[in-house]
């Protein structure tokens, strides 16, 4: 797999799941919301849909052949270079938020801890109404890190779009928890 992206759960698995998917697996106590849950059945879950069984045909079915071969690579990546654990991203540290200006966008700014050398982290949109817009700081760990590096911070920013379309607030979620930055009225 040397050159080719890994798959991760929230990136590429979980959204390949329909609501229907989900709402049908319950039945079979899969959830298809839950990387654990999936995890625990990946195998049979993978033989069903290269068999073209799952998702049935007359209910959006089967998968096509390149969905099929991302959840073929997500399984082995998890199996092989993963200690056997599903590819996925957790929340980073993150720590210095500050909202900015910058020729009429809105620009979130902040700083995420890095674990390994190979990590990776990114502010990620998760929801945007007028009333907030929601970002997830995601942390990306290479496989097999090194347990032995130190931390190292890294500078985030992100353009939230044009000040007429800004939220109220911007929430910024990490593994410290949820930090709301109000959108100050000098901003709009």
């Amino acid at each position: 797999m040397t050159g080719t992206v890994i798959p991760r759960w929230e990136l590429h698995i979980q959204p390949m799941f329909c609501l229907l998917d989900r709402y049908h697996m319950l039945g079979y106590n899969i959830n298809f919301d839950d990387v654990q849950s999936v995890w625990a059945h990946r195998q049979p879950i993978l033989s069903h849909v290269q068999g073209g069984s799952m998702p049935p045909p007359h209910e959006n079915g089967p998968w096509p052949k390149e969905m099929v071969d991302l959840f073929a690579r997500w399984v082995t990546a998890g199996e092989a270079q993963f200690n056997g654990s599903p590819p996925a991203l957790s929340l980073a540290e993150g720590s210095d938020y500050s909202l900015t200006l910058q020729f009429g966008t809105l620009q979130i700014l902040g700083k995420a801890s890095l674990p390994y050398q190979g990590s990776k982290a990114w502010f990620q949109i998760k929801s945007y109404n007028q009333e907030a817009a929601t970002l997830n700081l995601y942390l990306e760990d290479p496989p097999n890190p090194s347990p032995n590096q130190t931390n190292v911070g890294v500078e985030l920013s992100l353009d939230m779009g044009k000040i007429g379309t800004a939220p109220d607030k911007v929430i910024v979620i990490d593994a410290g928890g949820s930090h709301p930055l109000p959108v100050s009225s000098s901003m709009v």
